[in-house]
This record gives structure tokens, sequence and C-alpha cells, in this order.
């Protein structure tokens, strides 16, 4: 028999071993970098919302405030000039009809990140409006989404049970983003008067589910007109 034969399946099997005992190698390597990169997490804190959330290492949080057009914005966020011509026209279709009456937007971002490494940015973004209490609702409704893009919508549950009594069991998940704007101008101190004065139908109709929630069935009435106090706020907000 000749050597030859012989020796290529041992050669084999120690090109094999010596893959293994990379991969071995490379494997521990790859966790001692992540567990060095999670000594660098960080936090976000969400304004209108008043809460602060960790994150990890490779996530970022980004209120990207005002923007006129969100449909762009959101595109400029989710195509790269290396996409397939037909991919970014599915996208710019969908977002045209999926963002066409939006009055803010959440949006998660995949991006790679050092060598096989990934990144989730999370941006937020909004109209400007007049009145106030539809500014922060509109604020807190994507705050609202941007801690479910990061998996953490139980610590608004949390403070939701602390303040006010009751969790998200039974509500809708469409839903939740409202209950977490009400939270958000109740938490800025808005009054309950206020809110069913100047907000819209939605944020009046998510103020009414908001209140029965918590066992109160009626909007106070004794709290004054609350006018000047908004007219207030709208002008400071837009003197800045």
């Amino acid at each position: 028999m000749k050597k030859g034969c012989l020796a290529k399946p041992w050669a084999r099997k120690l090109k094999l071993i010596d893959l293994l005992l990379f991969s071995e190698h490379f494997g521990k390597f790859y966790k001692e970098v992540i567990g060095f990169l999670g000594m660098f997490s960080k936090t976000a804190y969400l304004e209108i919302l008043g809460l602060t959330l960790p994150l990890d290492w490779n996530q970022e949080y980004y209120d990207d405030g005002y923007r006129k057009d969100l449909i762009r914005y959101a595109l400029d966020l989710k195509l790269h000039p290396d996409m397939d011509s037909a991919i970014r026209e599915a996208w710019v279709k969908k977002y045209n009809q999926d963002y066409k009456e939006a009055s803010g937007i959440t949006q998660s971002v995949d991006k790679s990140w050092l060598w096989l490494l990934r990144k989730k940015e999370v941006h937020i973004a909004y109209h400007r409006f007049e009145n106030v209490v539809t500014q922060d609702f509109v604020r807190g409704r994507q705050e609202t989404m941007a801690l479910d893009a990061f998996d953490q919508s139980k610590r608004l549950e949390d403070a939701l049970m602390y303040t006010h009594g009751f969790s998200f069991l039974g509500i809708e998940t469409r839903r939740i983003p409202d209950v977490g704007g009400i939270y958000g101008l109740l938490k800025n101190n808005y009054t309950v008067g206020e809110i069913a004065r100047h907000g819209n139908w939605q944020i009046r109709n998510s103020l009414k589910d908001f209140l029965a929630r918590q066992g109160r069935k009626k909007i106070a009435r004794k709290e004054g007109d609350g006018h000047d106090r908004i007219t207030n706020l709208a002008s400071n907000r837009h003197s800045r």
C-alpha cells in the first residue's frame, strides 16, 4: 500500500483538529471581548417618561427631535447606498403607506460595528406641535415604543403599577404607547383637567381609558381652567 493512501486520512484529521482548536480559542477570545465591552454599558434618559434605562455596550438611543418630513427621516435611517434598487423601492412604498399620517416615529436600526459585531440604534423623532399637551403626548408615545424596542417595557409597567395601580394586563399591544403618552403627561405635572381641555380626541380617549383603569371614572372639574399655565408652557417651549 502506498504511503500517500495513509497520509491523506491523517492529514484530514489533523486539519480538522486544528480547525476545532482554532474555533475553541476564537470562541474564548470572542467571549472575553464581549465581557470587556460589557464594562462600557451606559444609560439613556427618556425625558417625558422620566425613566432611565440601562443600555448594553452595543446599544444606542437617539432622540432626534423635531422633523418636518418623518417619511424622509425614516428612509434616511433605513436605506443605504449598496441596497438593491428593488428593495429600496419596496421600503419607500411601505414607509409612504405606514407613516403617511404619523405624528412621530420610533425606528430601530441594526448596524455592523467593529469586527463581526452588531450595534442596535433606536431613534425617535416627531412633528412640532403648537399645542404642548399634544407635543408631550406624542413624545411620550415614541419613548414608550423605544422602551419596547429595547425590550424594557417592564420599566414603564412597574412605574405605572407603583404610581397608578395598574399594569399592561388586558391592554392591547397597540394601545400601550397611548398609555405611555398619558403617563408622561401626568408625570410632567399636567393636570387631568388640562389634558382633557387641551388634548385632541385621541388624547381624551386615552385619558378616559387610563382613568378607568386606575379606578377614576370621572374627570375632575375643580382644578381651575389651566389656560394660562398651558399658554405659558407653549410660549416657553417655542422661545427656546
